[in-house]
């Protein structure tokens, strides 16, 4: 399913690239294409590879646990007030 997204909204997934990398991901050694890798594969109408998109995944839920952890977002939802300290 994304890697049909990745072809109608390429631009969406290079923007997470660059907030990842911003992040701390090293692209080079996750291999995500670099720049010149990308625009070649938006202007041809591919899609990302599988192993690009599981690689942005995992990332994405490493970000998502990390910010949950310091919301108040966990008690709230498990009505336990004490799990947060």
């Amino acid at each position: 399913m994304d890697q049909l997204r990745s072809r109608h909204d390429f631009r969406a997934y290079r923007q997470l690239i660059h907030l990842l990398i911003e992040q701390g991901m090293n692209a080079r050694s996750e291999y995500i294409p670099d720049i010149r890798q990308l625009d070649q594969l938006e202007q041809s109408g591919e899609v990302l590879p599988r192993l690009v998109l599981a690689v942005l995944q995992a990332y994405v839920k490493m970000y998502l646990y990390d910010e949950l952890l310091v919301s108040s977002l966990i008690p709230e939802f498990t009505g336990d007030e004490t799990s947060a300290l």
